[in-house]
C-alpha cells in the first residue's frame, strides 16, 4: 500500500465538518472504481500514453457512477471537473469534494 502522507486537505475536512453538523451524517460522492497506487512511467509506456499524471483504473465496480459511465479497466482519468489529475490520491479528494449526483 502506497502511502503519500498523513494530511487531509483542509476544504475536505470542512465540507465533513459542515455535513456532520447540518444533517448528522457524511455522505461523498464516489466513482465506483480501484486504482492503481503503482502507476509509474513503465505503466505510462505500455499504455502507449504520452504522459504520467493521472489515475489509472484496475477495477470497477458493477452498476457503479463508472461502470454506467462506460469506464474500462487501464482507462487513466487525466483531468476531473476540469481539473488535471496529478496522481489516485488526487483524483480520490477531487471526487470526494464532488456533490453527491454531480455528473
Amino acid at each position: 500500500m502506497k502511502v503519500s502522507g498523513s494530511s487531509i486537505p483542509s476544504n475536505l475536512v470542512r465540507r465533513v465538518i459542515d455535513q456532520l453538523l447540518e444533517y448528522g451524517k457524511v455522505t461523498r460522492a464516489y466513482l465506483g472504481v480501484k486504482l492503481d497506487v503503482d502507476f509509474n512511467s513503465d505503466t505510462v509506456a505500455r499504455l502507449k500514453l504520452d504522459r504520467l499524471p493521472g489515475a489509472r483504473v484496475v477495477e470497477i465496480t458493477e452498476d457503479s457512477p463508472a461502470f454506467r459511465a462506460r469506464f474500462e479497466i487501464d482507462d487513466v482519468v487525466l483531468t476531473f471537473d476540469g481539473i488535471e489529475v496529478l496522481d489516485e490520491n488526487h483524483l480520490i479528494n477531487l471526487v470526494s469534494l464532488t456533490a453527491v449526483g454531480k455528473k
